[in-house]
């Protein structure tokens, strides 16, 4: 150990040369944000970062929305003769709330619509 302190000492080795270096990177360039290919890098609000969120979570609930719909249905129509009871009450629960939540989403998207009506300002940015 005295031998390592010695040859960094008196070989005049810089100990801040020894500890790797960290680097910063920008990597706003490399992503881009929706249609127009905006860059992150390039972004001025935070609404424009969030606006094609939302416009896919939308496409998200619809997704399952779907599976949901589909699973519910060949489970109520698969049980149904069966006679278990608690597999066809399974069935029209995810019926029930899978149209439930279809019904959340359809009136959150057109509360946004009619409130962009109203406003003049754009939300979404979006051609529907």
């Amino acid at each position: 150990m005295l031998r390592i302190y010695w040859v960094l000492r008196y070989k005049n080795i810089n100990m801040a040369s020894l500890i790797p270096q960290a680097h910063a990177v920008d990597i706003g360039d490399a992503f881009t944000l929706g249609e127009g290919g905006n860059k992150i890098s390039t972004l001025t609000s935070l609404s424009a970062l969030i606006a094609p969120l939302i416009q896919n979570m939308f496409v998200l609930a619809g997704i399952i929305f779907l599976i949901l719909l589909v699973f519910g249905g060949v489970t109520y129509i698969m049980n149904a003769g069966s006679g278990n009871q608690e597999a066809v009450e399974k069935g029209k629960n995810a019926l029930t709330w899978a149209i439930f939540g279809f019904i959340i989403i359809f009136a959150a998207y057109w509360t946004v619509q009619t409130v962009e009506l109203i406003t003049g300002v754009q939300i979404f940015n979006s051609g529907l």
